[in-house]
């Protein structure tokens, strides 16, 4: 009997024993993580890409910092300081386009109506298709300026002119100067 209670206990012993070095490995590995630049994200969800700049993300006209991409997929949008912690040193390609413009969604199609969305609402107007050359020049475009102005844009877009009602008197770039002459515009016709 004594021997059963000795190998019962030495049993039980070698098991604590395997239990605390499983324990002790799995602190160790937590503590190396945490050590480790990941910010607290998974190695697993680490981006492949990572992009800072003026981002325009098309959700709701909104302009991000930055961007992370894993497996083709955004795994992260919004701030600089959010998306470094999706950078893995040596594995994670970053670009950095801040001041170098702005980064626009895409579908491989080659060309994007900026104009017509996020910078008209920004810093430019939109003309009704039954809007004369002598609204566009006494409303609309002052309008433009003023809005371009406020926003300390470089330049002015607008969109939605007709031809048809503007083509017997088509507004002249000295009637534009007369308006504003510091600030480039850019107002194309409603065929965009």
């Amino acid at each position: 009997m004594k021997q059963t209670v000795r190998m019962s206990v030495k049993k039980m012993l070698s098991c604590i024993v395997v239990l605390s070095v499983i324990i002790a490995m799995g602190t160790l590995v937590c503590c190396s993580s945490n050590d480790n630049p990941s910010n607290g994200v998974p190695i697993s969800e680490k981006a492949d890409l990572v992009v800072y700049g003026k981002i325009f993300t098309s959700d709701d006209n909104k302009v991000v910092e930055a961007f992370a991409v894993k497996d083709g997929k955004y795994i992260y949008v919004g701030d600089k300081t959010g998306a470094e912690a999706y950078v893995e040193a040596g594995k994670t390609e970053v670009v950095d386009y801040t001041g170098k413009g702005l980064v626009m969604p895409g579908c491989g199609n080659g060309h994007a109506h900026y104009s017509m969305a996020h910078s008209v609402k920004l810093v430019g107007a939109t003309v009704g298709l039954e809007d004369n050359a002598s609204k566009f020049l006494t409303e609309i475009v002052p309008a433009a300026v003023k809005q371009a102005r406020d926003a300390g844009a470089k330049t002015i877009f607008g969109f939605g002119w007709n031809l048809h009602v503007f083509e017997s008197n088509m507004p002249t770039r000295q009637q534009l100067d007369a308006i504003c002459s510091d600030i480039p515009m850019y107002f194309s016709d409603n065929e965009g």
